[in-house]
């Protein structure tokens, strides 16, 4: 309101200036000057309420996050490799998966540096207690991290563009030589001498009329050029924007955990400050940008030949600063997703932290375990103690919670090894490989059947479990495409096999023949999930020593059979 009625104020004066000579101009003059105050200030109470409202987003999303609508986040489902060691089986990506349910990047690359965290298991101790310890401080970081989400989402195509952008072409060199006073000072300057001496009298008008006309198609001339290195490096104008943001609010703040301290020095003390430089080249891109008006282009181009300058100003910022951009992307992916780690640790607070077991002969022992798909409320815990060289057999009926126990182990074990607190009590493990097999599909596309596809699936795993030093292992249901009595043979002759190598693990079978593989001296382990079988079936979900003696299948169809007559 008041922008408009002092704009109107400064209208009205002039007009009575104009047309009755009234002394107004100096007023309309001050009037105009308080209405550039209200609109500057107006600017910032909006940009303000964008940042207010994009932090509202934030929290309404984390929210409904709280009541397991995660659909407001990256899914990951472009990370989804049914080859991969473990992430498939367990959920770690796709629609509702661990992913999902962490990622809050808001660059492309922070996701990429998220999903490889989730991918990969710790090398040594240091470096799970070095993202613990970045994890922890970014969880007490919670205001500073909800501006931080609160940045406009970028794609992250800085790598793609970067490999062209790098690349330095003949033509462009000579924009970098001495031969860049002939390209452009002598034009610039013949102009404008013609110019002054046209205003002066002492030549025709004509003359710096011509030299306008000729700049313009002088110019012209390097169009190939231009187009090429303009084309490379506008497409990148709006993600150095949004990473300039990035680098504003990373600047404000003090890190003191290893990884988040050395990405942050990354970025502003390793030849040159990567805020300056981004800054740099949004200004030179918004220049190029006014282009893009036909008015501009004649007046810019006429003039001061600004294609040519503009060339010579990105190559020398390229010559500077191109070859620390792919690092300082990676640092602030480094830090992006940390912001998605801390996030979840806070709202998680109930977790805890897993520690690197000091006795070498335990792979996992837990209390209180649950899946961290589950609410801490309505899951049902357990606890483990398993020791390296040792397998537990799992058996129990359909849906008493063997699988379910396999993934709580397994995605456990991912957000250990990631630095993040797990859903247990206590939790301690050794730093190991992981390996599942519990989601084989057939692939028709391929000609390959499931139980060839399993058998593919079993050999990897054994190659992985020989290259590697230790390797934990996650199986359900061996062989589950052939016979039963097949199917046995070969459960048993592969267990034996395996064990063979540097491993611990579980695996989940209805075989209970397979429980015989227990004796005295024998790495294997028999565990249960039994159910109660009354006129409803009673499933506790709690894990015990031994062999289950109740089955369901049978009793469940006789039940949907007489329901059917």
């Amino acid at each position: 309101m008041m922008k408009l009625l002092f704009f109107l104020a400064a209208v009205f004066l002039l007009f009575l200036h104009w047309n009755t000579g009234a002394p107004g101009m100096c007023w309309s003059g001050g009037c105009a000057i308080v209405y550039v105050a209200f609109y500057l200030w107006d600017r910032r109470l909006m940009q303000r309420i964008d940042r207010l409202e994009k932090i509202r987003k934030v929290h309404e999303n984390e929210l409904k996050a709280m009541d397991g609508d995660f659909s407001a986040f990256d899914t990951g489902e472009r990370f989804i490799n049914p080859e991969h060691e473990y992430s498939f089986d367990l959920d770690i990506f796709g629609a509702g998966s661990l992913f999902n349910r962490i990622c809050r990047t808001v660059t492309g690359l922070g996701g990429e540096r998220l999903a490889a965290l989730l991918q990969s298991t710790a090398g040594h101790e240091s470096e799970v207690k070095a993202r613990q310890e970045a994890v922890r401080e970014m969880s007490c970081k919670t205001d500073w991290s909800m501006k931080f989400l609160a940045t406009e989402y970028t794609e992250s195509h800085i790598r793609d563009v970067l490999l062209s952008v790098k690349k330095e072409d003949t033509e462009g060199k000579v924009f970098l030589s001495s031969r860049f006073v002939w390209i452009w000072w002598m034009p610039f300057t013949a102009f404008w001498l013609s110019l002054s001496g046209a205003l002066l009298g002492w030549i025709p008008d004509a003359v710096p009329s011509v030299l306008f006309v000729f700049n313009l198609f002088y110019v012209g001339f390097w169009s190939k050029t231009r187009q090429k290195l303009f084309a490379e490096t506008v497409s990148l104008r709006k993600e150095f924007a949004k990473y300039e943001v990035l680098l504003g609010k990373i600047r404000s703040e003090d890190f003191r955990s290893s990884i988040l301290k050395s990405a942050k020095d990354r970025l502003f003390n390793d030849c040159g400050s990567a805020d300056k430089a981004f800054r740099s080249v949004s200004r030179i891109l918004s220049n190029i940008e006014l282009r893009g008006n036909f008015i501009m282009y004649l007046v810019l181009e006429g003039l001061f030949l600004s294609d040519i300058m503009m060339i010579r100003m990105l190559l020398l910022w390229k010559r500077k600063y191109m070859s620390h951009v792919g690092g300082w992307a990676d640092s602030i992916a480094d830090i992006d997703a940390f912001v998605s780690l801390g996030n979840y640790a806070f709202s998680h607070s109930h977790n805890a932290y897993p520690v690197v077991s000091a006795d070498d002969s335990i792979a996992i022992e837990a209390e209180e375990v649950y899946h961290p798909f589950l609410s801490r409320e309505k899951a049902v815990s357990n606890d483990i103690v398993l020791k390296k060289g040792e397998m537990f057999i799992v058996t129990g009926a359909n849906m008493a919670g063997k699988s379910t126990l396999l993934r709580t182990v397994g995605v456990n074990l991912v957000m250990a090894n990631a630095g993040l607190p797990v859903c247990a009590s206590r939790f301690s493990f050794s730093l190991m490989q992981l390996f599942s097999n519990m989601r084989t599909t057939d692939d028709l596309n391929r000609n390959i059947s499931y139980f060839n596809a399993e058998l593919i699936r079993l050999e990897q795993l054994i190659r992985y479990c020989r290259a590697n030093t230790y390797t934990f292992i996650i199986l359900d249901e061996i062989l589950r495409g052939t016979n039963s009595v097949d199917k046995l043979h070969g459960s048993r002759l592969f267990l034996e096999y395996v064990m063979n190598y540097n491993v611990a693990g579980i695996v989940a079978t209805h075989d209970l023949e397979l429980s015989k593989l227990e004796t005295e001296n024998s790495p294997y382990r028999n565990y249960c999930f039994e159910i109660e079988m009354a006129e409803h079936v009673v499933y506790s979900y709690k894990m015990s020593r031994g062999v289950a003696r109740n089955m369901n299948a049978t009793y469940l169809l006789n039940k949907i059979l007489g329901e059917i007559r």
